[in-house]
């Protein structure tokens, strides 16, 4: 939520986390979906495109090919739920990209200080493979100002 990611107006945002780094079944995958989307990309839905659309390129080391399945799927299973309006490109500023960069830097510094390197969980949701996300907890930091929408609604996650 910190994030805004999403429509402020439709809470249509999808944020998905990957943990790429630990052995075999110690690596983290999860997909949450905002409330406006739930209606269209399920629960199970993300577990499909978790299982059949990423887990296997993951794997393999193919990471930017499973965020691709992944982004694919997930704006077919969204088709038509929302109007999408192409605006015109902005410039960025290289003041931006460093911003940016400093962000991802902190967050993976961040995330090797704390056990497990942190994680986003609320209660009950399924996870592949025999092993899931539990409890009703969140931990780590993030920065607001964004103004985007809400999440609490779907998602899946799991362990590969």
């Amino acid at each position: 939520n910190k994030w805004g990611v999403g429509s402020k107006d439709f809470n249509n945002g999808v944020v998905i986390l990957i943990k790429p780094t630990g052995g075999a079944g110690e690596r983290d995958l999860f997909i949450a979906t905002g409330y406006g989307l739930e209606g269209a990309i399920t629960d199970l839905a993300t577990k499909q495109i978790r299982e059949l659309e990423m887990v296997p390129f993951l794997k393999e080391g193919k990471n930017y090919e499973a965020l691709i399945n992944a982004i694919t799927a997930i704006e077919k299973a969204a088709k038509g739920e929302y109007d999408v309006k192409i605006k015109k490109k902005r410039k960025v500023s290289s003041k931006s990209i460093f911003i940016i960069i400093g962000i991802i830097i902190l967050i993976v510094l961040l995330s090797k200080r704390t056990p497990g390197g942190g994680s986003y969980t609320r209660g009950g949701w399924y996870g592949g493979y025999g092993r899931g996300f539990g409890g009703s907890s969140s931990s780590g930091g993030g920065f607001g100002g964004f103004g985007g929408g809400s999440f609490g609604g779907g998602g899946s996650g799991g362990k590969w």
